[in-house]
């Protein structure tokens, strides 16, 4: 499982929320060149076992599409990326292509860590506690 901070593409979401990708666009470059084509994908039981293990442990969580991109400060085609996309993260895509190539099963969660309209670099609203509460809900109940 890989747990990471994403920025939050979608108008929705707001500094601190937690994502579950369903699925994810590589637009990373290196997914690309290992052969995942165009997008990769979490287990989808592995998926509903973090979406389950939030649900029990009552942190607010939205499900959806994420993207993997080359660097933080990415300045890329924003039309390349999907419209449906929730998420845009860095390592995503390779780390299911690759769980999936050796037969583990693989599944995330991101706290969103930025948006469009709150900067990286503005730590006004922490997101810190909010890891730390969905770590804690899904700790041990996920991965069984």
């Amino acid at each position: 499982m890989r747990w990471r901070y994403a920025c939050g593409i979608a108008d929705d979401l707001a500094v601190g929320d937690c994502v579950v990708p369903t699925r994810v666009q590589t637009l990373d470059g290196v997914t690309s060149k290992l052969g995942a084509g165009g997008y990769a994908s979490p287990d989808a039981g592995m998926t509903d076992r973090i979406a389950a293990a939030l649900q029990r442990g009552r942190v607010p969580f939205r499900l959806g599409k994420s993207v993997s991109v080359p660097a933080t400060f990415w300045h890329g085609d924003e039309k390349q990326i999907d419209p449906d996309t929730i998420a845009l993260e860095l390592e995503f895509a390779a780390f299911c292509h690759c769980a999936q190539s050796v037969g583990i099963k693989a599944g995330g969660l991101f706290v969103i860590s930025d948006t469009k309209t709150q900067g990286l670099l503005d730590k006004t609203i922490p997101c810190d506690p909010r890891m730390l509460e969905a770590f804690r809900a899904v700790k041990g109940h996920a991965e069984q």
